[in-house]
């Protein structure tokens, strides 16, 4: 008995972890934290999952049917501003591998002026125009399923098990389908930024799982310039070294760097 109890120990401990995330957490309704909690309990013990809808400031967002966990654990980083610290007040804000639109809605519900989100997995895709389509701000939110990279076509994505993990580069991830894609740049998102709010001054958040190299270092430094803080995730067996891309940033003006939670970066051009 007791190295059965010893394995639904270890099967519940993470369950168990983001359940005390979610009861403590001081940024989230008590509604909010019911319906994450049933999500996570329903996932932990093999119920029929669905995707469930949690309210915050602004609409509801979307837990996934497959990943929930991950789901929540996101939307508890995002929202408590641990994972992406973003100043977006007044700002147009760039969301690069939007995943489910969880940072989209929390930029606009701290101000920004308008966001562009950028997803290209399917069923993430679909969830964040769910929520893009049911905040009350939906005006200043534009949403596309397409993947940035460093050239504009189309290209392989490579499906994980884990919803925020899909990747255009297969030794990122553990696979566990394909997707094809549309790929675009950066230059023609910042194009839409620029042509959303003439003048404004942008936000960038990258996590692209590996292709955030690609990303950026296919732009000019001058290109760059409606740029004023840039927050990136920054993954183990990217093709590009940190070194290089943030010296790409420096080169933009972009030169203040905090780093934090081991890969994420923060990097601000100096006021």
């Amino acid at each position: 008995m007791e190295p059965r109890i010893a394995a639904i120990e270890a099967r519940l401990r993470p369950y168990l972890a983001i359940v005390s995330r979610v009861v403590r957490s001081p940024v989230l309704r008590p509604t909010a934290r019911v319906r994450m909690l049933a999500a996570i309990l329903g996932s932990a013990f093999g119920l029929e999952r669905r995707s469930v809808a949690v309210q915050v400031p602004g609409g509801p967002l979307f837990i996934g049917r497959h990943s929930p966990l991950i789901d929540v654990k996101i939307i508890l980083d995002v929202w408590s501003a641990e994972m992406f610290p973003a100043d977006c007040s007044g700002r147009v804000v760039l969301d690069i591998g939007a995943h489910k639109g969880y940072f989209g809605a929390w930029a606009l519900a701290h101000g920004a002026v308008a966001v562009v989100s950028c997803e290209p997995q399917r069923e993430n895709y679909e969830l964040l125009e769910r929520c893009r389509s049911a905040n009350v701000r939906r005006s200043a939110w534009d949403v596309e399923r397409v993947a940035v990279g460093a050239d504009e076509g189309r290209a392989t994505l490579f499906v994980s098990k884990g919803s925020w993990a899909h990747s255009l580069y297969e030794h990122m991830v553990d696979r566990q389908g394909t997707e094809e894609v549309t790929v675009t740049n950066l230059a023609t998102v910042l194009g839409r930024a620029h042509a959303r709010r003439p003048g404004h001054e942008v936000v960038l958040k990258l996590n692209v799982e590996g292709a955030a190299g690609d990303v950026l270092l296919a732009v000019l430094p001058a290109q760059l310039q409606p740029i004023v803080e840039v927050h990136l995730d920054y993954e183990p067996g990217s093709p590009h070294r940190i070194e290089d891309i943030l010296e790409h940033l420096a080169a933009a003006g972009l030169t203040e760097v905090h780093a934090h939670q081991n890969q994420l970066f923060r990097v601000r051009r100096p006021p």
